[in-house]
């Protein structure tokens, strides 16, 4: 299948050679190194298990790293300068490395040669699966019919929103990468205390200390409600998040790990205890936003409950894209908002009427059903908000009145239904 345009990334995003094959994404790798003469290209030369095997069995030698090479980039960016096919590169935050000037100083090579050639370069401000996060975003813009600055944009206006929260199993790398210093590494050491640290805007920053796994993830889990606060969350919304994150955390074992399986066995678990599918696809929604805080997107679940006789048919993701790109080039703007409302945010036809504007511009949408216990709260991807807070302006909806306390309103007036 032909694309408007290609996208480009440095190896630090961190997606799997299969997943960006599949995503049609071209990966620039980086260069490793353990004994400052032989550099391998990761995933081509090294695996990604290799690299950290030999970091197991050459104890107390520490890799070093370093960035494509200009004429990398030349040669990834060459085929679709000859093609006329434009490109988006994305690259690691300038913080911590020179790859986006390598980038930079292929693309000027190649419009020497190419002058009508399309290549922008982005600085993800982020790096490792956030920044693989972001790159995927873009996938999924370009995969939705968006258009080549549309995309660019886009990518512009949410980069400063992404958060990675981490901490380490072992302060030895952090002092021999001259982070702290060698007493704070021992004392660290000794008394199993782990820093909690913040990735954003392109700079590491401190977020506190604790003591173990189990302190260290609930440091983590209120590092989350504290940005979910920045972010404008209702009061109620956040007591939501916090009772079910307080409800994750107990229902972990003794050692308080989260891996690719542990949602799966705890909402078999809420199912064997009786719980709704209306509680049971809530607490999923909070389960996904708190692993894709971690940093683990592909932890999240989809297979949401449904009530009896509630089941209905899915769209595939090709037939979901499809519909997206006609919506789009045909110009109808609300049936391509609201389809990819549908599909995008997980929402229910039935659940439409709850979409309200105020909803938008806090990002969470408080879905509540006929029994008043039955509740479930969906939070909008930024992408979407963000185009519906641009229809929400354009259409004037800001300043029109409404039916039911702010709704969208009745077909009569303006409304996302398409018509």
């Amino acid at each position: 299948m032909s694309e408007t345009f290609h996208i480009v990334s440095d190896g630090s995003c961190d997606l799997s050679p299969a997943l960006a094959e599949e995503k049609n994404i071209t990966i620039v790798p980086f260069y490793v190194s353990f004994d400052d003469e032989h550099y391998l290209k990761e995933n081509i030369d090294i695996t990604v298990r290799d690299f950290y095997q030999q970091m197991i069995d050459k104890k107390g030698v520490f890799p070093k790293s370093s960035m494509p090479s200009v004429s990398d980039y030349e040669e990834a960016f060459l085929p679709f300068a000859k093609a006329g096919t434009p490109v988006i590169c994305i690259c690691i935050t300038t913080k911590f490395s020179g790859s986006m000037q390598s980038a930079l100083n292929a693309r000027s090579l190649i419009l020497e040669h190419y002058p009508k050639a399309q290549i922008t370069v982005i600085d993800a401000t982020v790096n490792t699966v956030l920044q693989g996060q972001y790159v995927l975003e873009a996938a999924a813009l370009r995969d939705s019919g968006a258009g080549y600055q549309e995309t660019i944009d886009r990518l512009e206006q949410i980069k400063s929103t992404g958060r990675i929260f981490f901490t380490v199993g072992t302060m030895e790398y952090l002092k021999h990468g001259g982070r702290i210093g060698k007493v704070a590494a021992l004392a660290g050491g000794i008394l199993d205390i782990r820093p909690v640290i913040t990735l954003k805007e392109g700079e590491i920053f401190p977020s506190g200390i604790d003591r173990g796994r189990k302190r260290t993830l609930q440091k983590v889990m209120e590092l989350l409600l504290e940005y979910l606060k920045e972010k404008g969350r209702s009061s109620s919304s956040l007591e939501s998040y916090s009772r079910i994150l307080k409800g994750i955390y107990e229902f972990l074992p003794e050692g308080k790990m989260i891996r690719g399986g542990t949602g799966a066995v705890w909402k078999s678990y809420m199912e064997g205890q009786g719980f709704s599918p209306v509680t049971v696809d809530c607490r999923i929604s909070v389960w996904n936003g708190l692993v894709q805080y971690l940093g683990h997107r592909e932890w999240q679940m989809d297979d949401f409950c449904r009530e009896k006789g509630e089941e209905q048919p899915e769209l595939s993701r090709a037939e979901y894209l499809k519909l997206l790109s006609a919506a789009k080039h045909m110009g109808k703007e609300k049936s391509y908002l609201l389809i990819k409302t549908l599909g995008g945010a997980g929402m229910r036809v039935q659940e439409l009427p709850q979409l309200t504007v105020d909803a938008v511009g806090r990002g969470v949408v408080e879905l509540e059903y006929h029994n008043a216990r039955q509740r479930r709260v969906l939070y909008l991807p930024e992408g979407l908000r963000g185009e519906l807070l641009g229809y929400i302006e354009r259409e004037g909806l800001r300043r029109r009145p409404f039916r039911r306390e702010g709704r969208w309103p009745a077909p009569a007036s303006t409304t996302l239904s398409p018509r």
